[in-house]
C-alpha cells in the first residue's frame, strides 16, 4: 500500500508582511472608533454612544482573540499534530457568533427606552464612525483570506454587522433628534438587530458543522470523487473521506489500480492525483492517497503453445495453457482453432478466462498494447521449453516488458 501526503503551504514573506500591515491597520481603526465614541458619549452624556463604544471594545477583544488563535494554529507546536490545531479556528468562530447574538439582544434591550437623545451631534458622531468601521471589516476579510483563517473572515463579517447596527442607531438618533418621534428610532434599531442576528447565525452555522465533523460543503466530496475517477490509471475509488478544520480540508482516499502496474507507475498515479486535487480544490490542505492493486480472485497465467514448445507468435499459437499462479495447477487447455481474426480471438479468451499474466517469446506492438489495456502483465521468456519457463516464472527470473 502506498501513501502520498503533504501539501506545501504557499505563504511567502511578502504575503505575511501584507497581512501584518492589514492587521495593524484594523487594530488602529478599531481603537480610533473606540476612543471617539467613548469620549463623545461622556461629553454629550449620551448612554447610546457609551454603549456603542463598549461594543467596539468587545470587537477589539474578539479581533485580539482571533489573532492569538492565528499565532497558535500557525506555530511550531501545532505542527506536532497530524491535523494541526485548525479546529481552534472553528471554536473561535463559534464564540464570535455567540457574542454577536448577545450583542444584538443587549442593544435591543438598552434601546427600548430612549432618553434625551435629541442632540444631533450624537447622530453625526455615530454615523461618521461607520466609514472607518466598514474599512476595518474589509481589511479583516482580506487578511483572513490571505492567511486562510476563517475566524478572521467571520470577524470581518461581524464588523459588517456592526456597520448595519451602527447605521440603524445613527439613523434612529438622527430621526429622533429632528422629528422627536421615537417610532423611527425603534424601527431603525429593530432592523439593525435583525441584521446582526442573521450574521450571528451565518457565522455560527459553519463553525458548529465543522466542530461536529460534518461536511461544510457536501458537494466537495462528489467533485473530488469525480476528479479521481477521471484519471485513466484509477480502476475504482474504494473510500473517500474529507474532514473540515477551520478554513482548510483534510482528506483520505483509497483507490485501486491495475495489478499490472509497477510500484513506480503507482507512485506516478498518486503524484498526479495529488497535484490535480491541490490545483482544483484550493481549500484542501492535505490529502493521503492509499493505493491498492485491484483484487482478482485468482491470478491466471496464459502460455501460448505450438506442440510441445512455447509459440513465438502469441495470438497465432495452436493452443493456450492456463495455470493458477497460486499453486501452478493447470486450469485449462484452449485450442486456437480460428482461421482469421487471431488477435480478436486471443483477446476474447483473455477476457473470458480473466487472465492476469501472459508469457511469450516475442510479441507485436498491437498485441502488447491491447494486453496492457486489459491490465495484463507480459513476461518475456528466452526459452521455448515449458518446464524451464514455468520454473523461471516461479523464481521471478523472467523479464517484465510492460
Amino acid at each position: 500500500m502506498l501513501e502520498i501526503r503533504n501539501k506545501d503551504e504557499y505563504k511567502d514573506s511578502h504575503g505575511k508582511a501584507n497581512v501584518k500591515h492589514l492587521i495593524v491597520a484594523v487594530l488602529a481603526l478599531q481603537l480610533f472608533i473606540l476612543i471617539i465614541r467613548i469620549i463623545s458619549g461622556l461629553i454629550l452624556k449620551n448612554s447610546v454612544l457609551l454603549l456603542e463604544g463598549f461594543h467596539v471594545f468587545i470587537d477589539l477583544s474578539i479581533t485580539s482573540a482571533v489573532l492569538i488563535t492565528l499565532r497558535v494554529i500557525e506555530g511550531n507546536y501545532a505542527k506536532k499534530f497530524s491535523y494541526g490545531l485548525y479546529k481552534l479556528d472553528d471554536l473561535v468562530s463559534f464564540m464570535i457568533s455567540i457574542i454577536v447574538a448577545f450583542s444584538a439582544f443587549d442593544i435591543a434591550i438598552n434601546s427600548m427606552a430612549p432618553e434625551n437623545y435629541s442632540s444631533i451631534y450624537s447622530a453625526w458622531i455615530q454615523l461618521s464612525t461607520l466609514i472607518p468601521l466598514a474599512i476595518a471589516g474589509i481589511l479583516k476579510i482580506n487578511a483572513g483570506r490571505l492567511m486562510g483563517l476563517g475566524s478572521l473572515v467571520e470577524d470581518g463579517r461581524h464588523t459588517y454587522a456592526d456597520v448595519y447596527e451602527g447605521l440603524g442607531v445613527g439613523v434612529g438618533l438622527l430621526l429622533f433628534s429632528v422629528l422627536h418621534q421615537a417610532l423611527f428610532y425603534y424601527i431603525s434599531i429593530g432592523i439593525a438587530v435583525i441584521a446582526i442576528l442573521i450574521t450571528a447565525y451565518q457565522i455560527g452555522k459553519g463553525s458548529i458543522v465543522s466542530l461536529l465533523d460534518l461536511p461544510k460543503d457536501p458537494s466537495l466530496s462528489e467533485r473530488v470523487k469525480d476528479g479521481i475517477l477521471k484519471d485513466s490509471g484509477v480502476e475504482a475509488l474504494k473510500d473517500l473521506r474529507l474532514r473540515w478544520a477551520g478554513p482548510v480540508v483534510f482528506g483520505e482516499a483509497i483507490i485501486t489500480v491495475k495489478p499490472s502496474l509497477t510500484i513506480i507507475e503507482a507512485h506516478e498515479i498518486a503524484d498526479r492525483l495529488e497535484r490535480s486535487i491541490y490545483e482544483k480544490f484550493g481549500e484542501i490542505r492535505n490529502i493521503s492517497i492509499h493505493i491498492e492493486p485491484s483484487v482478482r480472485g485468482t491470478r491466471k497465467l496464459l502460455i501460448p503453445m505450438d506442440g510441445n514448445i512455447i509459440s513465438k507468435k502469441v495470438s497465432r499459437a495452436r493452443y493456450f495453457l492456463i495455470y493458477n499462479i497460486n499453486d501452478y495447477s493447470l486450469l485449462g487447455n484452449i485450442e486456437n482453432n480460428v482461421s482469421s481474426n487471431f488477435g480478436k480471438n486471443f483477446m476474447e479468451i483473455c477476457k473470458r478466462m480473466e487472465i492476469t499474466d501472459v508469457v511469450c517469446r516475442d510479441i507485436g506492438e498491437n498485441t502488447k498494447a491491447m494486453l496492457k489495456g486489459l491490465g495484463i502483465r507480459i513476461w518475456l521468456s528466452k526459452s521455448d521449453n515449458l518446464e524451464e519457463t514455468l520454473r523461471n516464472f516461479k523464481d521471478n527470473a523472467l523479464e517484465l516488458i510492460n
